[in-house]
């Protein structure tokens, strides 16, 4: 922020870039992930059908699942935090990060097994478990966004906070406020 601030960015100007050139790497890493799937069928042993399997189920079920899930936490920003519990939060979290991890270990499962089948019972475990832990990140990171160190954490200490993130931390809080 600083380094933009004195090319002669403005703080917002500096925010919008930030979050401009994301939205463009986010772009180019879901190219790039396309292009690794259907490299496994292309340069390996992986069945066509599985790579077009995986291809379809991440266009059409876990980037709608992203999309809805920060679409939520900037919605959630705008209403009264005792308007909802903290289920709504935790998923809003899960959509936002769990979703990435489920496919993840899904997509690793399925490659790995050579199986079109996404019911097949170790891809289902690695995905429900994957999933936990994609939602359990969240929570950590909500955890240090308040108490971390803000120079591992590479973003200000009570930023969500200040923007009017709603987290189960702040949901609870301010439950138990007097």
């Amino acid at each position: 922020m600083i380094a933009k601030q004195q090319m002669g960015y403005t703080e917002n100007q500096a925010k919008d870039y930030g979050r401009d050139i994301a939205i463009l790497t986010g772009d180019i890493q879901q190219g790039w992930a396309v292009s690794l799937l259907c490299d496994l069928s292309l340069k390996g042993n992986i069945k066509p059908e599985v790579t077009l399997t995986l291809i379809r189920l991440l266009e059409s079920h876990v980037l709608n699942t992203l999309v809805s899930g920060e679409t939520l936490d900037v919605q959630f920003t705008k209403q009264p935090i005792e308007s909802f519990g903290p289920e709504r939060i935790i998923d809003m979290l899960w959509r936002k990060t769990g979703a990435l991890y489920e496919y993840s270990a899904k997509a690793g499962a399925m490659i790995g097994l050579n199986t079109t089948d996404a019911s097949e019972k170790k891809v289902v475990a690695l995905a429900n478990f994957t999933s936990r832990c994609g939602t359990a990140f969240q929570l950590q990171d909500d955890i240090l966004g308040i108490v971390g160190d803000e120079k591992q954490l590479g973003k200000p200490i009570g930023s969500d906070i200040r923007e009017g993130k709603r987290t189960t931390i702040i949901y609870y809080a301010f439950k138990n406020a007097s």
